[in-house]
């Protein structure tokens, strides 16, 4: 089990640390149960929901069982939110198709 501890300031001009951290914890990490905890938090932004959802959906992936602890009705509505909208548009890069590529 992973625990890693959402604490703090998470906006857009602080989430250079948080990704490095992040990055840090849990790098080859698959197979695993992550526990997130929101107990510290101070502030979020939908820039910091939106990073912890990317690495909720690659951890996902990676067959890891995802908790979140300790969060405000607030942040869950946004984590919620944000959720459904990331999970319709994906925000994955897609390849764009060339119009003319079937031009011959």
């Amino acid at each position: 089990m992973i625990n890693i501890d959402i604490n703090g300031i998470w906006e857009k001009y602080t989430l250079n640390e948080k990704i490095f951290l992040l990055e840090k914890s849990l790098k080859n990490i698959s197979n695993n149960t992550v526990t997130f905890s929101f107990t510290n938090l101070e502030k979020i932004d939908s820039s910091g929901i939106i990073l912890l959802i990317q690495y909720i959906t690659k951890l996902e992936k990676n067959h890891c069982a995802i908790e979140i602890i300790n969060i405000s009705k607030k942040h869950k509505k946004m984590l919620d939110f944000y959720s459904l909208n990331y999970e319709k548009h994906s925000y994955s890069k897609e390849k764009k198709k060339n119009i003319f590529h079937n031009i011959t």
